[in-house]
């Protein structure tokens, strides 16, 4: 509204405008470029960001039967259980410590075999344009009854 209070644009000055954003985008997609060769010749040279976690190695079968035994994980306390949940959500349907917070019933389908897990909308998921093709990660667990 207020830039139609001031009145008609001059045409030559709204030319200029249109001319220099168009110089603007050029050199930003030049910078771009230039940014990520450099970027992958970095990673290429063994030069990592600093942002870069260490990766995790996973847990052992022995680790995890000492946490059983420690009584980390058991089934007779609340907060043993809760470490038994936590753990295992996280190692059957790879959840991440923030993913965990976000989970409810809905997400699970227990079938007679089976436990079917699918995500919600996350960090990496807001709806927008950028993600219209994105499909909800879906992870079936199937399990032998013995």
């Amino acid at each position: 509204m207020a830039l139609l209070e001031r009145g008609p644009f001059d045409i030559l000055k709204l030319k200029e405008i249109a001319s220099n954003f168009s110089l603007f985008l050029i050199r930003f997609a030049i910078f771009r470029r230039i940014l990520d060769a450099e970027m992958k010749d970095g990673t290429r040279a063994g030069i990592d960001l600093k942002a870069k976690q260490k990766e995790q190695k996973p847990v052992t079968d022995e680790e995890e039967s000492q946490l059983w035994q420690s009584g980390v994980f058991g089934m007779k306390m609340a907060k043993s259980l809760l470490n038994v949940v936590y753990y295992y959500n996280g190692k059957l349907f790879g959840l991440h410590g923030g993913e965990h917070r976000q989970i409810c019933l809905n997400n699970f389908e227990i079938g007679d075999n089976y436990i079917r897990f699918e995500e919600n909308a996350c960090k990496a998921f807001h709806g927008g344009l950028l993600n219209l093709k994105y499909e909800p990660r879906v992870v079936i667990f199937i399990f032998v009854i013995l």
